[in-house]
């Protein structure tokens, strides 16, 4: 999982391979940094096992490797954990573990049988593999289909040798170094490419079983900051040696107490994230007198979007009634600074989560708190969005939130219950249901009681025109979201397989719009489902992809080449983004619920060729399509001018020319 690499001796990726990847890569990108808290483990399904994986691992000379580590690492979107990194955006935090390791047999063959994900879904699943000598592999799995089959090939070996010194030039003894992943934190020392060495007396380290493709190294050490170094891996007979030079430790400490009382917080835990957008923290917690000292990453200017410096997050001990505590801390001179924290006591709010039908508990509920309408500057960081709660094995919920005009977010442990949409700061949100706070003045405790509605099931049968069931497709639609609160740019993709898919958390009163599309064969469809169809399954029979063509040009009139136009689907009407100001009445637009459509159609890549010309291919009819472009006067007027855009919908089989594009500023 390191850099999701796939070896398989120049075989061709497989769609949901390239898509898993896709998604891995978006979040990379998107998600901040997310240490989770697990509270309450959900299964819905009941079951034991969801998926068995069998396989064999060979070398490049196709013969067997016995005694191969082979893992399973799930990823899915935590909604019964709480995020203790930094939240950004509007996604839930997503957990990783691996399943495993199992070894395999003299003929180089694993079972491994993958519980039913906690959330109900899994966002993505992956098998790795290692063995002595060799390079790890990995391969993407379908992540619902319920027996799977898959054979890696474990390629030469590749490794790291280095030398760690300081800025003086002198060996770095003792520091740890790492092979971590660009998309969040791995389940530790379960397999050797994930475990740490130390450097040696010379500041010399090898880490070993890596392939030719980029990785990450995280180094610690007492003395030196937190960092880290991309690195490329060379041949393991090569002895070329990369050099890393070390800053000197800048060294946080101080004492959190609380406000009200002025007592310790003692076991009160620090998160110091490396960036505002990446996966990686430092945690450790204060001792029994609220002292804590801390050895952060180096500055990164991405934590604060531009401001150079460290990040605290600072928790209260399990059971404290205090709100979280986030710290800024600007890049200073010297080689250490005291940061004293006081925590303050938040109003409570508690009750116990129910389903409205039959009353019955439910564990394993997401209640998070949002600061009413209130917007952010640009670098600005909501710590608002860390005050979550989840329910325990009796519903019950406790959660200190600030004392001030608000609003609860609840999820359910599962995509099963029904999604009400509200607006909030000028985009649509969604949640199982959003309950408004608006306390008095001094009052310390607030009782809500919240009730979630399960909804339908609705089934579909997905075939061809010959009526031969599709065996891989994907659904999009808008009443399905796993991802957290926004259908924004979110890969909120339902995987079928053979011909089959459910629909979970459907209103039995409203219509259920979906969009289907066999990406390998160029198929695809919309369709319409009721409350009929938790019964009865609909038939749903995908017809020839659309595509689409425009020409860019610049304001001259010249052709851009090389020009990656932005092309999103719709699945709910609004602006093209949401921050620019409506110039007449300064109002900010709701901006659509839009998505990128590469990950639908596959097609990373559609830039302009010499004559500025781009092609769109496997559009499924039916669906509303989006491009859009910077205003004129380019990003300085991106705040406060409506995006140009095109919207288009095409028949099955249709080519549809779009004419001409005028693009002031890429």
């Amino acid at each position: 999982m390191l850099n999701l690499v796939t070896d398989r001796s120049g075989a061709r990726r497989s769609l949901f391979g390239s898509l898993f990847i896709a998604l891995v890569a978006f979040f990379a990108a998107s998600a901040g940094a997310q240490i989770l808290e697990r509270t309450v483990r959900h299964n819905p399904s009941g079951e034991t096992a969801t998926i068995e994986v069998t396989g064999r691992i060979v070398g490049p000379d196709a013969n067997p490797i016995p005694n191969a580590s082979v893992g399973i690492l799930t990823t899915e979107f935590a909604r019964s954990a709480r995020p203790i990194g930094v939240y950004v955006f509007n996604s839930l935090p997503k957990a990783y573990e691996l399943i495993g390791p199992v070894r395999t047999d003299q003929d180089g063959r694993f079972t491994v049988d993958v519980p039913p994900p906690a959330s109900g879904v899994y966002a993505g699943l992956g098998v790795v593999a290692e063995a002595s000598g060799k390079a790890f592999a990995m391969e993407a799995l379908h992540p619902t289909r319920k027996q799977q089959s898959i054979q890696l090939t474990l390629g030469e070996e590749h490794a790291v040798r280095g030398q760690l010194i300081d800025l003086k030039g002198q060996p770095v003894t003792g520091a740890n170094v790492k092979v971590v992943s660009r998309v969040g934190p791995l389940p530790e020392g379960k397999l050797e490419i994930w475990k740490s060495v130390r450097s040696d007396a010379r500041g010399r380290f090898l880490l070993r079983g890596l392939n030719s493709s980029q990785v990450i190294l995280r180094i610690e050490g007492r003395d030196f900051a937190s960092q880290r170094y991309d690195v490329t891996p060379t041949q393991l007979s090569e002895n070329e040696t990369t050099s890393l030079s070390l800053s000197r430790a800048k060294t946080l400490t101080g004492t959190i107490t609380y406000a009200d009382t002025g007592q310790p917080a003692s076991n009160a835990l620090i998160v110091a994230p490396e960036s505002h957008l990446g996966p990686r923290c430092i945690r450790l917690h204060a001792d029994e007198q609220g002292h804590y000292r801390l050895n952060p990453f180096t500055p990164d200017e991405a934590y604060a979007m531009g401001r150079r410096g460290y990040l605290l997050n600072i928790f209260p001990p399990s059971g404290e009634h205090y709100l979280v505590s986030q710290v800024e801390v600007p890049e200073f001179r010297g080689s250490e600074k005291a940061i004293d924290v006081q925590l303050q006591r938040g109003l409570l709010v508690s009750g116990v989560v129910s389903d409205a039908s039959s009353g019955e508990p439910i564990a394993g509920a997401r209640i998070q708190f949002n600061e009413g309408n209130r917007r952010y500057d640009a670098g600005q960081i909501e710590p608002s969005r860390l005050h979550c709660a989840i329910s325990d094995a009796s519903g019950r919920y406790e959660l200190p939130v600030p004392a001030k005009k608000g609003r609860l977010f609840v999820l359910g442990p599962s995509p099963d219950y029904v999604d009400m949409s509200v607006k909030y700061r000028h985009q649509y949100h969604y949640a199982d249901a959003v309950l408004t706070l608006d306390p008095e003045p001094d009052q310390t405790e607030q009782t809500i009681p919240i009730k979630l509605t399960k909804g339908l099931r609705l089934k579909g049968r997905v075939v061809d025109s010959t009526g031969k069931s599709i065996p891989e497709f994907m659904l999009v639609s808008p009443s399905y979201l796993v991802t957290g609160y926004s259908q924004n740019y979110e890969p909120n993709i339902l995987q079928g397989v053979d011909g089959a898919f459910e629909l979970p958390g459907c209103d039995p009163a409203e219509f259920h719009t979906v969009y289907i599309i066999d990406s390998e064969r160029k198929l695809g469809a919309t369709a319409v489902l009721t409350a009929a169809h938790a019964e009865e399954p609909a038939v749903i029979t995908l017809l020839p992809c659309a595509r689409a063509e425009a020409t860019f040009v610049g304001p001259g009139g010249k052709a851009l080449v090389n020009y990656l136009p932005h092309l999103e689907y719709v699945l709910r009407d609004g602006a093209p983004r949401r921050a620019y100001v409506n110039p007449g009445k300064r109002k900010y637009p709701v901006q659509a619920d839009q998505c990128f459509a590469s990950l639908l159609i596959g097609d990373q890549h559609n830039r302009t060729d010499e004559h500025g010309r781009s092609t769109f291919q496997r559009l499924i009819p039916g669906m509303t399509y989006r491009i859009r472009w910077l205003p004129e006067g380019g990003i300085a007027n991106a705040d406060t001018a409506p995006w140009p855009h095109i919207d288009f919908v095409l028949r099955p089989n249709q080519m549809k020319h779009l004419g001409e594009i005028v693009v002031h500023d890429q």
